[in-house]
């Protein structure tokens, strides 16, 4: 009886191990997708760079063209603040959000790893948004206007054939994005 009783015992203890285990795992796996980690492997997808103002109103406009949309956001923002501030432009509007899908993920629109993440080459559009960088710009732009152009400058290298919007605070900036792009072109 006494060894019955321990090997119930130990088979309850397996059996649990092998249940939180399996729980773990499976949890793990579940945020992993919700928060988006890991590539995103998307075509013909809307990209985001960075986070401004004007995110949710563009998300927004974007729900009136025809078909479904896929739309990656790549920026420093926590995901649920990203989402909450385009959540609250449909409210405003009295608009559901249809026929679009949203991921945000957190990371630097610098990096090419990110960029790779996001499937960024496969992009039919890409949108570059001011970031919230802080400080002195050079050669009359400002910092936010040089945060742009470096991050134009690392996604040329991944991806020619989107079609790519820029935000921009002044003229200089524009004058020295359409030079970047003349120079890529030739």
């Amino acid at each position: 009886i006494v060894k019955m009783v321990l090997a119930l015992i130990q088979m309850v203890i397996f059996s649990g191990a092998l249940i939180g285990f399996t729980t773990d795992v499976l949890q793990s796996t579940i945020d992993a997708r919700l928060n988006n980690i890991g590539k995103i492997n998307l075509k013909n997808h809307y990209v985001f760079l960075n986070w401004s103002s004007i995110g949710p109103r563009v998300i927004y406009d974007l729900s009136f063209l025809d078909g479904h949309k896929n739309v990656i956001i790549l920026c420093d923002k926590e995901r649920d603040e990203v989402l909450n501030s385009i959540a609250s432009v449909f409210t405003d509007n009295k608009r559901e959000m249809k026929k679009m899908r949203i991921f945000v993920k957190e990371g630097d629109p610098l990096s090419s790893k990110h960029l790779d993440d996001i499937s960024l080459g496969e992009a039919k559009y890409i949108g570059v948004f001011l970031s919230d960088v802080e400080g002195e710009g050079e050669n009359n732009m400002t910092a936010k206007d040089i945060n742009a152009v470096k991050t134009l400058l690392t996604m040329m290298n991944l991806n020619t054939n989107a079609n790519i919007v820029v935000e921009v605070e002044n003229d200089v900036a524009v004058e020295k994005i359409e030079g970047l792009l003349k120079v890529s072109e030739s």
